[in-house]
């Protein structure tokens, strides 16, 4: 009986820990955004209503190949040696997202180490859910941003993210 027991609150543990916890972006502190003024000539806007991000590009430097916007999920979270993490994500666009466009988990800054990433391809007006999966070879205790999309926006085009959820196995 007690090595039932025991095994029971071991996958009940386990359970727990797989649990996805939603990720809350409440506002500008919960975010960052950035975009290059060799391609961005205004910055796109960032804007939050109902738990959903959406980025919109302004005007863009004719004649120059798009650079890659970058906006990044704010975290705290500390992370573990050995453990596996994964952060799902839903994306949408106005137009279509063919290539150069990426989501990682990575430091908040220099050296930027990526802990885990996955490409994004995304049709217009479909949204899309993604995933990334992070196997830590060791502890992280520095801010991270989770995710980091890094994708290349046109003029006139936007891009919502939401239903961000993290797991821990």
């Amino acid at each position: 009986m007690k090595q039932i027991l025991t095994a029971l609150l071991a996958s009940l543990a386990a359970m727990a820990m797989a649990a996805e916890t939603n990720l809350e972006i409440k506002g500008p502190r919960d975010y960052t955004a950035w975009g290059s003024p060799k391609y961005y000539q205004t910055p796109p806007t960032v804007t939050l209503a109902d738990g959903v991000v959406k980025v919109t590009c302004g005007k863009t430097v004719e004649g120059v190949n798009p650079i890659n916007f970058q906006f990044a999920v704010r975290s705290t979270r500390e992370y573990k040696a050995g453990a596996t993490y994964t952060v799902t994500f839903t994306l949408k666009s106005n137009t279509d997202i063919v290539k150069g466009a990426r989501a990682n988990i990575q430091h908040a800054q220099a050296p930027f180490k990526i802990f885990g990433a996955t490409p994004i391809t995304l049709t217009a007006n479909e949204a899309k859910e993604f995933k990334i999966v992070a196997k830590m070879t060791e502890d992280v205790a520095v801010r991270t941003c989770t995710p980091c999309l890094h994708i290349p926006l046109q003029e006139g085009q936007t891009l919502e993210l939401s239903n961000v959820k993290f797991s821990e196995e």
